[in-house]
């Protein structure tokens, strides 16, 4: 155990830029500029009439590359195409996850209760969600959890909680059993500075949750920490 806490690499659940840091493994997810993913999916925010037309490129995206999870995928109600357009493009990408049996990372703004709605009629078929840049309030946290699925917590969270201590409290006491860490797309503070953050307020050595998140995405992907770090970056034209 001692070991594996001194040779894994910090987790950043989610990004769309490669750390330079040898001691951090980025799950790097699409969109991503001139850089291989190792999750595939169609944002939300670039959804266009013509989506369907890239499932086909998806799916062949997946059987020659194996990524790690779908993702980034969702619903947004303050920036994107029309509503309806997001979520026929959710569904059909969770269907492929499902055909994959692969974990999808959730991109949801102002749309949790409609996320947890659909995962409601998907609960028995697909791997866990995790909802990305989670930035809501308990009841919505343990909704989540609820449902089988996990929080991810970027950089935005921390302004929320300093602005707020006792509305955000709940974050000293959340289950870590459905919890990461991740950076997104801020430049200004990178993933050590989220586990610093984190470590404090849950007084927890930041190598004993590097540890807990290993095991979560372990769980939820269904694969060990040494075959993770041992696939290659992949290549993807799904962007």
């Amino acid at each position: 155990l001692i070991n594996r806490f001194m040779q894994i690499p910090f987790l950043n659940f989610h990004t769309h830029k490669q750390d330079q840091n040898p001691k951090v493994f980025s799950i790097t997810n699409s969109p991503c500029e001139n850089l291989e993913p190792i999750c595939y999916g169609l944002h939300p925010w670039f959804i266009d009439e013509n989506w369907s037309s890239k499932l086909d490129l998806l799916r062949s995206d997946i059987q020659k590359k194996s990524p790690l999870m779908i993702g980034e995928i969702g619903l947004d109600k303050l920036r994107g195409p029309k509503f309806d357009l997001q979520y026929n493009a959710m569904i059909a990408q969770l269907k492929i996850a499902i055909e994959f049996d692969l974990a999808c990372v959730i991109h949801a703004v102002k749309s949790y209760s409609e996320c947890l709605a659909i995962r409601k009629k998907w609960n028995s078929k697909s791997r866990p969600w995790v909802f990305h840049d989670f930035n809501s309030n308990e009841q919505m946290a343990k909704a989540i959890i609820k449902s089988g699925c996990y929080l991810s917590l970027s950089p935005r969270i921390i302004k929320r909680y300093e602005m707020n201590p006792r509305k955000y409290s709940y974050l000293k006491t959340l289950d870590l059993d459905f919890v990461f860490l991740e950076t997104d797309d801020d430049l200004k503070i990178n993933i050590l500075d989220m586990f610093t953050w984190f470590s404090s307020i849950r007084n927890i050595d930041i190598h004993t949750l590097n540890d807990q998140f290993w095991k979560n995405l372990e769980l939820i992907t269904g694969r060990n920490y040494e075959c993770i770090l041992a696939e290659p970056r992949r290549a993807s034209v799904t962007r």
